[in-house]
């Protein structure tokens, strides 16, 4: 039942990193100069600042990762999801078996 979750939350993940990126490229495109969000803007838009996650619990480590890009950041996130998801089946029989 965990695996399922993981799997669920790392592809909601990846389809909100991917929105990321699109619209990174998109504004990317049509200024003609790199531009990407944020994740503090990104939460901001959400209505939600480093001082209201977690009663400031989490201001440190979005203060670390608030300036990096919104779609790397999700991506990651996705990528710890999905490989938290994956069943034990396919690492048993990547084994060699000697």
């Amino acid at each position: 039942m965990l695996r399922f979750i993981a799997r669920v939350l790392g592809n909601l993940l990846l389809a909100v990193a991917v929105v990321y990126a699109v619209g990174d490229i998109a504004r990317t495109i049509a200024d003609d100069v790199v531009a990407t969000t944020s994740l503090t803007q990104a939460l901001a838009v959400l209505g939600v600042s480093a001082e209201d996650a977690a009663g400031g619990a989490l201001a440190p480590l979005l203060a670390v990762i608030g300036p990096l890009p919104a779609a790397l950041v999700f991506f990651a996130a996705a990528l710890v999801f999905l490989l938290l998801g994956r069943s034990r089946r396919r690492r048993d029989e990547m084994r060699v078996v000697r």
